[in-house]
């Protein structure tokens, strides 16, 4: 064999092996465009990764065609794109049977989670402060708690018309239910504990938000300047308070979107403060691992860095009902160290 022959039969090795990375690349890109993003055929994102599969498929085939016991009949060649058909295919049908697997699924766990004592107590509450609670289904909620999205979470809440919306699925945030589980003393329950202090955390979220809203408080409504929806700045992070104009949302939205440690900070309280009230055999130990799990966390997830004011929780009274909730949380919120912190930010 010459050398030429020899570096000819090298590359084209090298470019065998190339062409079987690009194919399972392109294959898993194509499945997540088909399972996961609304895709447009003749987009970019998705020509280029079917152009690319079909280069390095035939290029494979006339690679390994000299050692296959075929020639170039129609029934060679049927079978070649025959080959590649399947492939193209399982990766459409792989990727949305999955997401129809993932759905039926959650769909099957959220019919539980509705009729869950844990979602009921949540409702009781919401009723108590005059907000409507309801659970987020597949059509609203599944992308949102399952799929891995800016923003998404596998528990949050959202502001709805009149309503707060809860999008609460278990499984995607199985890391900080079993953290909040740990060593926590026996107490006689049939309920849930870490998942009822979630969801009473997004709750919590409604809450504080709902207080700053013309559309949850029509009572508040000033006569003299009905169009304005701002009536309140509870939820924003004090240094950004100046900066909201009461007749223009926008704003409120703008400085929403930097407070957002503030807003956890009252929901991780008032769900600590929840336990205090009604399970306070527990509560000091769910605190401490609550501490544990943001610490934990601190650096990839700052904004949700609450360990300042759960450490203060230990050194104040206790609320000795729910009604006193929202008031001891703002207190802790307001009054501890942390908050003085962040004005120095």
């Amino acid at each position: 064999m010459s050398q030429t022959e020899s570096k000819r039969k090298t590359v084209h090795a090298i470019l065998f092996l190339i062409s079987l990375a690009v194919l399972v690349v392109c294959a898993n890109a194509l499945t997540i465009q088909f399972a996961y993003i609304a895709h447009n055929w003749m987009a970019l994102n998705i020509l280029l990764p079917i152009i690319l599969l079909i280069v390095s498929f035939f290029y494979i085939i006339w690679y390994v065609s000299p050692s296959l016991p075929f020639n170039t009949s129609p029934s060679f060649i049927f079978g070649v794109c025959g080959v590649f058909m399947l492939i193209f295919a399982s990766a459409y049908l792989t990727a949305n049977a999955d997401k129809l697997r993932d759905m039926t699924v959650f769909k099957k766990q959220n019919l539980l989670d509705a009729q869950s004592k844990e979602f009921g107590i949540v409702k009781a509450i919401g009723r108590d402060h005059n907000v409507l609670i309801r659970l987020g289904n597949t059509k609203n909620s599944w992308a949102m708690s399952r799929l891995n999205l800016p923003n998404s979470s596998g528990a949050s809440i959202t502001l709805e018309n009149a309503h707060c919306k809860l999008n609460y699925n278990g499984e995607s945030i199985q890391d900080m239910t079993n953290a909040v589980a740990v060593n926590l003393p026996n107490v006689k329950t049939d309920i849930d504990i870490p998942k009822l202090m979630i969801m009473v955390h997004e709750l919590a979220h409604c809450l504080d938000i709902k207080r700053d809203f013309a559309t949850f408080n029509l009572d508040r409504v000033d006569p003299k300047h009905p169009h304005n929806i701002v009536i309140g700045t509870h939820a924003i992070a004090p240094q950004f308070r100046s900066a909201i104009l009461v007749d223009d949302v926008e704003t409120y939205y703008v400085e929403a979107g930097k407070s957002v440690l503030w807003k956890e900070a009252f929901a991780d309280v008032y769900s600590i403060g929840f336990l205090y009230v009604q399970y306070p055999k527990i509560a000091s130990s769910v605190t401490q691992n609550l501490i544990s799990f943001r610490a934990k966390y601190a650096s990839q997830d700052p904004t949700h860095d609450t360990t300042c004011w759960l450490a203060n929780i230990e050194n104040t009274v206790k609320p000795e009902n729910v009604n006193e909730l929202i008031e001891w949380s703002d207190k802790i919120r307001n009054n501890s160290e942390c908050t003085k912190k962040m004005y120095a930010n």
